[in-house]
């Protein structure tokens, strides 16, 4: 028996796979949604970073990075591979305080969950798990092939660290990107 492909997750990523696929993410503050339809056996999950891009439009701001845009091209995707939205089973994952962080920081991980929840709900998909909030970053592994999603939290103090470094990066040039400097 062949290994399932595994495709890991960053900032702004969005996947999907009509094949048997092992999605991989870390999360801190950060939220991921993963989306199955359990008839197709397709699977995708995406990860951003908060719930809204700023208006102001400028250079550095990469849609998938903000929830909006991650859940429509989470959803675009799974409709372009045959998902029926009727059917798509939503679980949600991250959210977690892992930094001792004051002012609007602080509020920005329960932004983050308030956001896709309300999203969820307003486009009318029931989210079937969830593990949010805290204060440990996550380690997520979904199977797009079951819809079984494994969780674990990361207890190491050096997680934190990895995870607000990975979150505070900018996000990586994708084709037909310019970065200036």
């Amino acid at each position: 028996m062949t290994r399932p492909t595994e495709i890991t997750l960053h900032v702004g990523d969005v996947e999907t796979a009509a094949a048997p696929t092992i999605i991989t993410t870390v999360l801190g503050s950060c939220v991921a949604v993963c989306l199955w339809d359990p008839k197709l056996r397709v699977g995708g999950m995406n990860h951003f970073l908060l719930p809204h891009g700023s208006s102001s439009g400028v250079i550095g701001d990469d849609p998938p990075r903000f929830g909006v845009h991650a859940m429509d091209r989470l959803i675009g995707a799974m409709l372009k591979r045959g998902a029926t939205p009727g059917r798509l089973v939503a679980k949600i994952f991250g959210g977690a305080s892992v930094l001792a962080l004051g002012g609007r920081a602080q509020g920005i991980p329960r932004a983050n969950v308030t956001f896709v929840e309300h999203f969820l709900a307003r486009e009318g998909y029931a989210i079937a798990a969830r593990s949010v909030g805290g204060t440990t970053p996550f380690h997520i592994r979904f199977h797009t092939d079951t819809g079984r999603v494994l969780v674990r939290r990361l207890h190491d103090a050096r997680a934190r660290v990895a995870i607000a470094e990975l979150e505070s990066q900018p996000p990586a040039p994708r084709d037909g990107d310019v970065t200036l400097f």
